[in-house]
This record gives structure tokens, sequence and C-alpha cells, in this order.
């Protein structure tokens, strides 16, 4: 789970990562990754601790698109090996897909059902600066 709050008039997202990969920012063309702290523990566990200290936050630019999405956004089939399904390992072919995507959330799906074979449900959650 990514628990995250948006204050819309200071355009800050805080959020606290719960296990899923890291969000990525689409800003002025680019996709990078950002988030540091991540709680390996699901909520629910008794070693989940959604501490002030475990808050993250960002500040939106006009333009700025976040998304937040399930590991299935990575583990795509690539290929089979005698097979087996050999899965993407590459953290940026996300990425680059949401760049050649510009951002766009069923652009984003086309891209990663081109470059390979669904392995798991994929969700992603776009948030959007005006």
């Amino acid at each position: 789970v990514i628990l995250s709050l948006l204050d819309e008039e200071s355009g800050t997202l805080h959020f606290v990562n719960g296990g899923h990969p890291k969000p990525v920012l689409y800003r002025r063309g680019r996709a990078s990754y950002f988030g540091e702290k991540v709680i390996v523990h699901k909520p629910g566990m008794k070693f989940f601790q959604a501490s002030p200290e475990n808050v993250e936050f960002m500040r939106f630019d006009p333009g700025d698109v976040v998304f937040f999405g399930s590991d299935g956004r990575d583990d795509l089939i690539v290929d089979y090996d005698s097979g087996h399904p050999v899965i993407n390992e590459d953290e940026s072919v996300f990425l680059r897909v949401v760049e050649e995507a510009d951002g766009k959330t069923s652009r984003i799906y086309k891209k990663l059902r081109r470059i390979g074979e669904l392995s798991d449900d994929i969700t992603l959650i776009r948030i959007a600066a005006p």
C-alpha cells in the first residue's frame, strides 16, 4: 500500500510507501523514480510502522504527473526459456514507457502490453498538477 495525502493549495504530496514499487515523477518530458523510504512490512503486520520519520513528500511543479503503481507494471513476461517465462528485470523500462507515452495512462498500458505479456495485475494511479 501507499498512503498519500495531497495538499492542493501548496501542491505538496505527503506519502508513506508500505512495500510498493517507488512512485514515478513525470516532469518536463522525463520520468524518474522518487521516494527513498520504503517500509517493507505491509499494513496489518506487527512490524508496520507508519511513523512521522517514514513520511516523505514532494512538491508539484505545474504540469507534473505522479504515478503510483503495483509491481505488475514491471513484471512483464518478455520471453520464454524452455517453456518457462522470463520476467523483465530492468526497472528503467517503465520509466521509458512513461516518457514515450507522454504520461498518458492508456498509452502507458498499451505500450507495456507491446513490450511483454502481463504476469500480474497492473494498477496505476495518476495524479497530475494543474
